[in-house]
This record gives C-alpha cells, sequence and structure tokens, in this order.
C-alpha cells in the first residue's frame, strides 16, 4: 500500500470515528435533557401522579423539538411507549405531510413562548403508531429551566366531537330541507285560501249559491290541509328522542284513529275502507306509525280511482 493510500484511509477512519464522537454527544445531550425533564415533573409523587392522571396527552419537548417526557395518557392516544418515543424527534406522532410547517411553526413559537391553542383555524391531526390519523385539538405552554426552554403541548383526540359535528351538520341540512317543504306547502295553501276568499268578496255577493259553496268548501279543505301540516310539526317538536318509547301497536285502533281524521275526505270522495281481520305484531310509536298510516289512506282517497277502493292489512316481514 502506498503512502497516499494510507493517508486516505486514514482520513476515512478520522472522519467516521469524528461522526460516532459527534452522535455520542448527541446522543448523551438527549439523555441529559430527558433526565433533566423526568427530575422536574416526576421527581415529586404528587406531580408525577398528577402528570400521569391528566385526561390530556402531555408531550413536552425541547428547542430542537426532541420529545423529552410524555405522560400515559400519550401512550393511550398514540399507540407507543413511553420509551418508544422519548428521545425522538416530535415529527414521529404527526403526520408526514405537516411535518415541515409543523416544524416552522415550533421555531416561531420557541422565539416567542407563550400560552395559546395550537393551529387556529386549520385541522389538526395526530399519527398514531399503526398508521392511522386522528383528529386532535392542542393548546401550547412552556416553562423556563436552568437548562433552557421547554414547550408543553396538551393534546386531546376530539374524534367523538368531529363526529358529532358532523352528524349535527347532517340533521341541519335535514331540516333546512324540510322547513323549505313545510313553508312550501302553507305558502301554497294560503293562497288558494286568500284567492277564493278575494273572489267571495269582491263579488259582493252576486255570484251564484253553487260558485259560493264550492269556494267555501275548497277554503275549508285548504284549512284542514294547513291544519294537519301544523299538527305534524307540533307533534315532532314535542317529541325528544328520550319521550319515545317503543310498544306493541294496537294496529287496527291507529288506523281507525287515522280514517276518523279523515272523515271529510272519506265522504268527499266515497272511498270504500276495510281492514283485514288480522295485523302482524309490531313494535313501534304509536303517534308516529299514525302519521304514517294518515298519510297513506290520504294519498289512496286522493289518488285511487273512483271511487277509492281501499284495503289495509300487514304481513310478517
Amino acid at each position: 500500500m502506498e503512502k497516499s493510500d494510507e493517508k486516505k484511509l486514514s482520513k476515512g477512519k478520522g472522519a467516521d470515528l469524528s461522526k460516532e464522537i459527534i452522535g455520542l454527544q448527541e446522543d448523551l445531550e438527549i439523555q441529559r435533557r430527558v433526565a433533566f425533564a423526568a427530575g422536574i415533573f416526576q421527581g415529586d409523587v404528587t406531580v408525577r401522579t398528577l402528570f400521569d392522571s391528566l385526561a390530556e396527552g402531555v408531550i413536552i419537548i425541547d428547542t430542537t423539538t426532541t420529545i423529552v417526557l410524555v405522560n400515559t395518557r400519550v401512550e393511550e392516544l398514540f399507540g407507543y411507549q413511553k420509551e418508544e418515543i422519548i428521545g425522538r424527534p416530535l415529527n414521529i406522532l404527526i403526520p408526514p405531510r405537516f411535518h415541515a410547517a409543523h416544524q416552522k411553526h415550533l421555531k416561531e413559537y420557541f422565539k416567542r413562548l407563550r400560552i395559546r391553542p395550537m393551529g387556529l383555524g386549520r385541522e389538526l391531526a395526530g399519527c398514531h403508531k399503526d398508521g392511522h390519523e386522528f383528529p386532535v385539538e392542542i393548546s401550547l405552554s412552556h416553562i423556563e429551566t436552568i437548562h433552557g426552554s421547554l414547550a408543553m403541548a396538551f393534546v386531546a383526540d376530539i374524534t367523538l366531537r368531529k363526529e358529532a359535528e358532523k352528524n349535527l351538520l347532517s340533521r341541519i341540512e335535514e331540516l333546512d330541507a324540510f322547513a323549505h317543504t313545510v313553508a312550501h306547502d302553507l305558502k301554497g295553501s294560503l293562497t288558494t285560501m286568500i284567492g277564493y276568499s278575494e273572489l267571495l268578496n269582491q263579488s259582493g255577493g252576486a255570484l251564484e249559491k253553487q260558485i259560493i259553496l264550492e269556494s267555501l268548501d275548497e277554503i275549508c279543505q285548504t284549512g284542514r290541509k294547513m291544519s294537519k301540516v301544523i299538527d305534524a310539526l307540533l307533534l315532532l317538536s314535542s317529541v325528544r328522542m328520550e319521550d319515545v318509547i317503543v310498544t306493541p301497536l294496537d294496529m287496527p285502533s291507529i288506523i281507525s284513529e287515522a280514517i276518523s281524521r279523515l272523515s271529510h275526505e272519506c265522504k268527499k270522495y266515497e272511498a270504500e275502507i276495510t281492514l283485514a281481520e288480522d295485523f302482524p305484531e309490531a313494535l313501534g310509536y304509536a303517534p308516529w306509525v299514525e302519521e304514517v298510516w294518515y298519510n297513506y289512506i290520504s294519498n289512496a282517497i286522493t289518488h285511487g280511482g273512483t271511487p277509492p277502493k281501499i284495503h289495509m292489512g300487514g304481513a310478517k316481514g
């Protein structure tokens, strides 16, 4: 081997040794910071108990964004054991697509330490050990120590809240559509009533008796229709989910009540309605089931031929 080759080999070994030394120094420094943080929060039994009993996950990092301490709740949220993440970069708990932006925000935070919520106006997510993401809410705080600043992140899993918000938005959309339909029906009925009323008022009694009677009948029918819509609204608004008690249904009695409410329509259209001798056993909430039958019978009377012949029964599903 030539001397030049020996020098190159020696330099290479020296560079590798330097890297190893630097790596050991960095590891020792991390261990020192970890031990120091543990001493602050776990030296006292009361503090340690409080730290591990918090409902929120607590992650403590240093200015290099290295995790120096976590509580038990963090293990539950992210699926790691403490020893798997202490001394590791914080990015291990953050979805990869947020790494760059998150590092920038943390650097800015350490420049101006303060207590504040994190990610105002943005969706935040944590990354579980198995790779799945979950929505989180994070608040930041800090402490000053003789070895520098430490940041504390208080992490809460808000999956259930997000699901509740999603369900609420869905219900709001349904209610908006329902309100639009109800308003349309009521407005149409009012327009009909106003039209016939104005006709009668402006005629000054000069209309034929038959036309007057038909106009009054139309006003009455429209008024009944509006009353039915309002009754349905009142039923809906008065019933909460905890009030809904499912019981065996007396179906013939429920149908008879719905038919009695439609007595005027039955008479007008000369409807023939028959019921089966037996109905299969069924469970439900009687007021709502009555409304279903009411609508079925009303539609059958209106669109069931002349005269409408309606037979109602049931079969086991």
